[in-house]
């Protein structure tokens, strides 16, 4: 999908959005997070991936490409864990990473799929992954995946290392 140039769901309240069934991510964002749709340079490329957990907290996993320079940025709320630092974690991956990540974003088909799926459940997590580059976005909504959107998301945490390395995805 092209970037909305004005997003029609912007000044909508998020009950409004679920109520009618719109494919908007907002509400699925943290603590007014922006969806990717709306934020950063065209020139750039960043994926995101964002995961509330029924009991092991939330956690949000970016990764971006501007030119060489390749970075990803955590943030992390357990329920077990002490309150992370204000200040979330920045790290620069390298060119292998990224190939790996865009390798997982193939063997996944993320660009082609369905952006919801009907699948629900009470005891696991619901995951967001979105994409942009250039003009283009796309964001996918599952619950507990598995198969190759799970070992995407599992590549996400693994990048970020510790403590998300360690946290048993489902």
């Amino acid at each position: 999908m092209k970037l909305p140039l004005d997003c029609r769901y912007v000044s909508m309240p998020p009950r409004e959005r679920v109520r009618r069934e719109i494919a908007c991510c907002r509400h699925r964002l943290p603590f007014g997070e922006e969806p990717l749709c709306r934020v950063g340079g065209i020139e750039s490329e960043v994926y995101r991936f964002v995961w509330h957990s029924s009991f092991h907290g939330d956690a949000t996993v970016q990764i971006v490409r501007e030119g060489d320079a390749i970075n990803l940025l955590w943030k992390y709320w357990s329920y077990s864990l002490p309150a992370a630092d204000a200040s979330a974690p920045l790290m620069t991956l390298s060119t292998v990473d990224w190939d790996q990540l865009q390798r997982r974003l193939d063997v996944a088909s993320f660009w082609s799929l369905d952006p919801d799926s009907s699948d629900m459940g009470l005891d696991g997590a619901s995951w967001l992954i979105e994409g942009r580059r250039k003009d283009a976005y796309h964001s996918i909504y599952r619950w507990s995946p598995s198969g190759p959107l799970f070992d995407l998301g599992r590549l996400f945490f693994d990048l970020a290392g510790r403590p998300l390395a360690e946290v048993e995805l489902y």
